[in-house]
């Protein structure tokens, strides 16, 4: 049984997610940008690769799950590329 709440703080800015609301809808390769306020409700803010604002009630939200995405060690060689 689980009985940890949600919390935003555990949604790390920066990393991609695929993120499903109630209406059936999901939004892949969505990076999570932070939390801003509208009207005194937590709003979460996601940028997609597309390059869209992406904005959503944490209370219309179904699913979350972190996008696996391989690590590249970047080099001081590679950086000038």
């Amino acid at each position: 049984m689980v009985n940890k709440s949600y919390k935003s703080s555990e949604i790390i800015p920066g990393v991609r997610y695929s993120v499903g609301i109630n209406d059936g809808k999901e939004f892949r390769r969505a990076c999570f940008t932070g939390t801003k306020l509208l009207n005194g409700k937590p709003i979460m803010c996601f940028k997609t690769v597309e390059d869209v604002d992406l904005q959503i009630n944490p209370s219309y939200m179904s699913f979350i799950l972190e996008e696996v995405v391989d690590v590249i060690d970047l080099t001081a060689e590679d950086v000038s590329l």
